[in-house]
């Protein structure tokens, strides 16, 4: 909940809007890596979404319990539908 919090308020603050896109930055490069290491030719928009999509699903784990799949599941699940999407 925090973290939502947060979001919002940075809505409203420049400096705290511009410490959440450092934070995110460093969260989306260890997903990239991790992502690249299994479909090295993912696009950076696809790295992008695949961490939106990430951060929804773990604050909906927190949040709401769902989905109740393990996150290790979760993301055998997720990764590939995402990456193996190509925008013509």
């Amino acid at each position: 909940m925090a973290r939502v919090e947060l979001s919002l308020e940075a809505a409203r603050n420049p400096e705290l809007a511009a410490l959440m896109r450092e934070m995110r930055a460093g969260a989306f490069q260890v997903i990239a890596r991790k992502a690249r290491a299994v479909h090295p030719d993912a696009t950076d928009e696809q790295l992008d979404a695949l961490g939106s999509v990430l951060t929804g699903l773990s604050l909906d784990r927190i949040t709401l319990g769902v989905p109740a799949m393990s996150p290790r599941d979760v993301l055998a699940a997720v990764i590939p539908a995402l990456l193996s999407q190509r925008h013509h």
